[in-house]
C-alpha cells in the first residue's frame, strides 16, 4: 500500500519557527465543509448586536423627551396616584345632614378607607352616613335605616360616633366642595407653629344654620372667601401629608399612614368668619 503524500505528514512537533529554503511549505490546508457559511453567520450576528447596543444607548442618552438625559437618582417608577392627576369624583351622597347632602369629596378610585368619628373640643353636629357599614353589627344597621342611613353611598367605618368623617386618599389627590354652598372662611390649620393646610369653612346653600368645614387640603389660592361651590365639582385644592405632625386614625384602617379630608359640621355661630 502507497505511503501518505508528502503534504498530508504532520510537521515535527519541535520545528524550529520560520522556514527552510531547502525544505517544502507546508501544504495549507482546505477549510473544512461548512466553515466559511458558519463564519459568516457569526459575523452577521456580531454586526446585529452592534447595531442593537448603538440604539439603546442613544435612546437613553436622550431621554423620552428627545433632549434630556435620564436621571441616574431616580429609585424607580412613580405611584400612579403622582403620575395621573385625580379628576373630580362621581357626584355620589356621602353622609345627611339637617336638611343637607354631603358629598364625596375626591375621585372614587383615590380613596383608601372613609372613617366616621368624635372630634374632642369640637361642638360638632352628627353626621348620617350613607352607603354599607363595613363594621355594622344588625342593631347598628336598623338604628341607620331608622335615622335615615341608605346602602346607596361608598362603604365606610364607624368608630365611637359620626361627628365627622375622614376620607381617605393619597396626598396631591384633588379635593372638591362636599356641600353646595358659600365659602365663608379660609385660615391657615396651624400645628405646632407651623401652617398644614387650611380650614375651609362652607355654609350649606340649604341651611345655612350651619357651616361645614373640611381641613387637611393645600387651597393653592383655589377659591377665596366669598366664592360660591358646587359639591363635587369646585376644586378646594389638593389632600396634605399630614403624617409628619398627626397620628392619624384612619390608619388603622388602610395600608399607609391615613393622610385624608376630613370634613366635620358645626352650628354657624360657632365658626369666626376673618
Amino acid at each position: 500500500m502507497p505511503g501518505p503524500r508528502l503534504d498530508e505528514r504532520r510537521a515535527a512537533p519541535h520545528r524550529a519557527h520560520g522556514t527552510s529554503a531547502n525544505r517544502p511549505l507546508p501544504a495549507r490546508r482546505r477549510p473544512a465543509p461548512g466553515a466559511e457559511f458558519r463564519r459568516l453567520r457569526r459575523l452577521i450576528a456580531l454586526g446585529l448586536v452592534l447595531v442593537v447596543s448603538a440604539v439603546t444607548l442613544g435612546s437613553a442618552l436622550r431621554g423620552d423627551g428627545g433632549g434630556t438625559a435620564a436621571d441616574p437618582s431616580a429609585s424607580g417608577p412613580e405611584p400612579a396616584s403622582r403620575l395621573v392627576q385625580s379628576g373630580p369624583p362621581r357626584k355620589e351622597a356621602l353622609a345627611l345632614l339637617d336638611g343637607v347632602t354631603l358629598f364625596v369629596p375626591v375621585e372614587q378610585s383615590r380613596i383608601t378607607e372613609i372613617l366616621y368619628h368624635p372630634v374632642e373640643g369640637v361642638p360638632t353636629l352628627e353626621l348620617t352616613p350613607l352607603g354599607q357599614r363595613l363594621d355594622a353589627g344588625i342593631i347598628d344597621r336598623l338604628e341607620e335605616r331608622i335615622s335615615g342611613g341608605s346602602d346607596e353611598g361608598p362603604e365606610y367605618h364607624v368608630r365611637e360616633s359620626p361627628s365627622s368623617v375622614d376620607v381617605g386618599a393619597p396626598p396631591g389627590t384633588r379635593a372638591f366642595a362636599p356641600v353646595d354652598g358659600t365659602v365663608v372662611g379660609i385660615t391657615p390649620n396651624v400645628i405646632d407653629g407651623e401652617r398644614w393646610g387650611h380650614l375651609i369653612a362652607i355654609q350649606p346653600a340649604r341651611n345655612p344654620s350651619v357651616v361645614v368645614t373640611v381641613s387637611h387640603v393645600e387651597t393653592d389660592d383655589g377659591v377665596t372667601v366669598g366664592d360660591n361651590v358646587d359639591a363635587a365639582v369646585t376644586l378646594l385644592g389638593t389632600v396634605v401629608d399630614m403624617a409628619p405632625v398627626l397620628d392619624q386614625e384612619l390608619r388603622d384602617y388602610t395600608q399607609d399612614v391615613g393622610n385624608h379630608v376630613h370634613v366635620e359640621a358645626t352650628p354657624s355661630t360657632n365658626v369666626v368668619v376673618p
